[in-house]
C-alpha cells in the first residue's frame, strides 16, 4: 500500500511540474540549415507589438581540420526590422532568446546563415534550427475580463488547475482506500 501511495504522490507532482513548466508558442518551426542558402522567415508586426521567443540549433558538429584544430560550422542568426536594420544578431550560436517591441509596422525578418570557415569532411550532417515565437499585441496587455493574462497563459493555467484536481482526487482516493 505504501508503494502505491508513493507512486500516486509522485505522479501528481510530476503532472503539476510538467504542466507549470510548459511554454506555449504561437509559432514553432524546425528546418534544416545549409551553407548554400540562408533561411529567411518573416513575421508581420504592428508598431508596439512585442516579439518574444527563442531559437535552438541542433546537430552542430565539430571535426579536426588538416592542422589538427577542432572546427565547426558557424551559425549566425539576425533579426531585422522593416527598414533592414539589425535589431538582434547572434553569431557562433547554439541558440538564444529574444524579446523586442516593434518601433515600426511591417515585415521583420529572421535570417539563419550557416557559414563554413572550413569545408566539412564528407558525411558531416548540417544542423537544424528550431524557431519559436509569440507576437503579443499591446491590447493583450490591457486589463481584460481574464484578469490581465495573455492568451498564451491559458493552457498553462488550465493544465495547472487540472493537475491540482487530479492531485486532490488521488489524495482522496488514497484516504478512502486506507479507511476501507
Amino acid at each position: 500500500m505504501k508503494s502505491s501511495r508513493s507512486f500516486l504522490i509522485g505522479l501528481s507532482v510530476l503532472l503539476l511540474l510538467v504542466t507549470i513548466n510548459q511554454v506555449v508558442y504561437a509559432t514553432s518551426e524546425t528546418f534544416p540549415l545549409s551553407p548554400a542558402t540562408p533561411i529567411i522567415r518573416n513575421v508581420e508586426l504592428e508598431k508596439n507589438d512585442r516579439l518574444v521567443g527563442s531559437f535552438t540549433i541542433k546537430n552542430l558538429q565539430t571535426w579536426k581540420n588538416a592542422w589538427g584544430d577542432t572546427v565547426s560550422l558557424i551559425v549566425s542568426v539576425t533579426i531585422t526590422d522593416p527598414k533592414g536594420q539589425a535589431i538582434f544578431s547572434f553569431t557562433k550560436t547554439n541558440g538564444d532568446s529574444f524579446d523586442y517591441t516593434a518601433f515600426y509596422s511591417g515585415v521583420y525578418k529572421f535570417r539563419f546563415s550557416l557559414g563554413i570557415g572550413y569545408y566539412p569532411p564528407e558525411g558531416i550532417e548540417y544542423p537544424q534550427a528550431t524557431l519559436n515565437y509569440n507576437v503579443i499585441n499591446p491590447s493583450q496587455s490591457e486589463p481584460s475580463t481574464s484578469g490581465n493574462l495573455p492568451d498564451s497563459m491559458f493552457p498553462i493555467l488550465i493544465g495547472g488547475i487540472v493537475s491540482v484536481v487530479i492531485a486532490i482526487a488521488l489524495v482522496a482516493y488514497y484516504a478512502m482506500s486506507k479507511r476501507g
